[in-house]
């Protein structure tokens, strides 16, 4: 179905060389209200660490959503709520473009949004992902991601390159590469991250365990070597 309900529920621990350890509950997913023609719903965008990459910046968010368009290759949403977590929350409205492409071999998604904050102001976001299957069981993608934020000077470039490898229809492992460059006030790299991830279903196709070792080196630490890891459970729902 284009639009149907589903939840995931997790619980992620983060360890980082040289900084406190990061224990998080995120909640993600939508309940599509059928009353209203199946284009209203409720989106619940938590955030777990463990991600290299994701839009706005991984600020978790709740919100209402309308679908104003929503097709198999092309979904354009107006949505409206509270993001900054339980502690500092302050409303956002995001117009969001998601459009699918083949192109032989390829499949490229566009996702351009822009986002009004009320604490942080206006902020655009253009996500470029290209996927590739290399064989039966070896998959590609890279995220190209340029953002420009108003309470930011310059731009920030985020790019990603990930290997899938399917040992299993609910096992895989996945190598990934993560990188960040900046250009204001100055051009530099923020970080350069190397991650070794494991999934697998520990209970059907509904709970799976994660763990990741891997290396970061951030412009904060003179781009030293830091040593990092994470294991996450999530729990799906669906209706």
């Amino acid at each position: 179905e284009l639009a149907s309900s589903h939840l995931r529920l997790g619980v992620s621990n983060r360890f980082l060389e040289l900084e406190p350890e990061k224990f998080k509950i995120f909640l993600r997913g939508k309940v599509v209200l059928p009353r209203l023609e199946r284009r209203v719903q409720l989106v619940f965008e938590g955030t777990d660490d463990s991600s290299l990459l994701d839009t706005e910046e991984q600020k978790s968010s709740s919100s209402i959503r309308y679908s104003i368009k929503d097709t198999k290759k092309k979904k354009l949403s107006l949505s409206t709520g509270f993001r900054g977590g339980l502690t500092h929350p302050h409303i956002f409205t995001r117009l969001r473009l998601s459009k699918k492409i083949n192109r032989g071999d390829w499949l490229t998604h566009v996702i351009p949004s822009l986002v009004y904050d009320t604490r942080e102001g206006w902020e655009a976001v253009l996500r470029i992902s290209n996927e590739h299957e290399i064989g039966e069981d070896l998959f590609f993608r890279s995220t190209t991601q340029p953002i420009w934020a108003d309470h930011k000077d310059g731009l920030t470039l985020r790019q990603d390159f990930t290997v899938f490898k399917r040992l299993s229809p609910l096992r895989y492992l996945a190598f990934d590469w993560f990188s960040e460059f900046v250009n204001g006030p100055h051009n530099k790299l923020e970080v350069t991250q190397l991650r070794l991830r494991h999934r697998r279903a520990i209970w059907r196709d509904k709970m799976f365990l994660e763990f990741a070792p891997g290396l970061r080196f951030a412009n904060e630490h003179e781009h030293r070597l830091q040593w990092e890891g994470y294991i996450k459970l999530e729990m799906f729902f669906t209706p």
